[in-house]
Parts: structure tokens; sequence; C-alpha cells
């Protein structure tokens, strides 16, 4: 059985190592670093040792290979879970949300690439061609999200919104099982959320956002981050549906965490348990 190392110890063997690292390297490196990313973690937020170092790893392995789509689907992960879900700063956070939005645009731009036709037509091109692309698609689409919510400034949306939709509206045709319908998930944030601005934003939709989400959910029933903000959704813009909402809230607090994805369900399930404080709804938990 193959014993994995601390973090600090496998950095100091890549630091020791006779000769210079090469690109498959330093990204298997990253992606010890990020399947550890819970360790050291307690209650719903994370300890940030590992996470920054997969961060790290993964901008060394595009510097390597900058061709490497696994590297950079790797980073645009990487910095989503920093950021979302580790303690910090707000403004220390800046760059982290620019590098992000910057390597995310630079990736799609290289997808498309040479293809022909209509902007969806190249992007389903280029899904097609590579099935990394996908998971690629959608933490770029989240990646420019998190940017835009960032800089909490309309212009933000202006050209960010359009963008992801195409990106997650792609992968929801070709391959919608992704991140167990993490597209959906995005569709329905993007629809619910990006505020509605004439000429620019016009096509976002409150209903078509919760359908989104409601098909989302059925890929993975009890996932916390469907369960979250679906339920959330709900609650805020269907009020005959309100009820339905809480349940999906208390689902989200109440079920446990998944081994897999620790911090992320804990994550989820603090922010609906104070959701439902904040309602006044009870759960069964004490």
């Amino acid at each position: 059985m193959t014993v994995l190392l601390a973090a600090p110890t496998l950095a100091l063997a890549l630091a020791v190592a006779p000769a210079t690292p090469g690109p498959a390297a330093v990204l298997g490196a990253a992606e010890e670093f990020y399947a550890r990313r819970a360790e050291g973690s307690a209650g719903p937020d994370c300890a940030p040792g590992n996470i920054e170092a997969a961060v790290g790893a993964y901008r060394q392995a595009i510097a390597l290979d900058a061709d490497s789509l696994a590297a950079r689907r790797g980073f645009l992960r990487a910095v989503f879970f920093r950021v979302g879900f580790c303690p910090g700063e707000p403004g220390s956070m800046a760059p982290l949300f620019d590098e992000a939005k910057r390597i995310g645009d630079e990736t799609v731009k290289r997808l498309e690439a040479g293809r022909s036709g209509s902007r969806k037509e190249k992007l389903t091109t280029a899904l097609r061609a590579d099935p990394l692309a996908a998971e690629v698609f959608l933490w770029t689409a989240a990646a420019w999200g998190q940017w835009a919510v960032h800089h909490k400034i309309a212009a933000a949306w202006q050209g960010t919104a359009g963008k992801m939709r195409d990106l997650v509206e792609v992968v929801n045709v070709v391959a919608p099982q992704t991140l167990d319908g993490g597209g959906y998930l995005i569709l329905g944030r993007l629809h619910t959320e990006a505020p509605k601005i004439p000429f620019l934003t016009g096509w976002v939709s409150k209903q078509k956002g919760i359908a989104a989400m409601r098909e989302g959910l059925k890929f993975l029933p009890h996932g916390k981050n469907h369960l979250f903000f679906l339920g959330a959704a709900l609650v805020e813009h269907e009020p005959k549906a309100r009820e339905e909402g809480l349940a999906l809230l208390r689902r989200c607090a109440e079920t446990p965490a998944s081994p897999q994805n620790v911090v992320e369900d804990r994550h989820y399930m603090d922010k609906a348990s104070r959701l439902l404080a904040t309602l006044g709804a009870t759960t069964s938990i004490p």
C-alpha cells in the first residue's frame, strides 16, 4: 500500500530531487495536495495548507506545460475551493480571483482556436474532442462567476454572464453528467443571482434558474450544494414552494457529510442551518 507523504515532506522531496521535476511530477504532486485538501480542517472551514500547496503546484505545472488541460482544470478547481471554503481576508483573495479569470479566459480561447462555426459550435467541437474540456468549461464558468461577484459592480457582468451561460449550456447538452450535474447548478445560480441589466443580461430568469437547479439535483439527490442553492432559491423566489425549499434546506443541514467532500458538505450544512435559523425554521438538530 502506498503511504501518502505529508504535504511539507512531499514538497521537500520535489525540491531536493536530483533533477528538476517535470510537468508530470509537478502535476501529480498538485493532485495529491488537492486530494488531501480536507486534512486538518474542523467545522465548515478548511485548513488552507494543502489547498494552497495545490494552487502553487498547479500554477507551476501550467508554467511547465501550458497545453496541459489537466493542470488548468486543477488550478481553477483548486482556486474555487480555496476562496470558497477556506477563511481569508476578502482583499487578499483579489489576486486569486483575477488570476483564475485570466487562466479561464485563456484556456477557453485555446480550446476554441482553429475551430469554425458559431461560438457554441466551436465550444461543442472542443468538448467532443477532449472529454476533460467539459470540466474545464464548468470550472471556468465558476471562476468567472466568483470574479464577478467579488468585484460587486454591474459592469463586471457585462461580458461574463453571457460567457458563463454559453459554456454551461454546451456542457448541459453534450455532457450533462459532468461534476454531478454541476452545469445545471451553475446555470441556475446565474439566472437567480446575476443582475438583470437591460440589453446585457435581460435574458436572466428566476424561473429558468430554478428549473435548471431542479434538473441538476436529479444527478446528485443528496448533493449538499444542489440542496442548499435550490432550497434557498425556492424560499426567496417561489413563495408557493416555500415549504419545499425549507425541506431541502433541512435535508442539507441534517444528513451526514460525505467523506469525499467533507469540507464542502460541512460548509453547505452550516449555511443551510444559518439560513433556516434566519427564517425562523426549525431543524431536528438541537
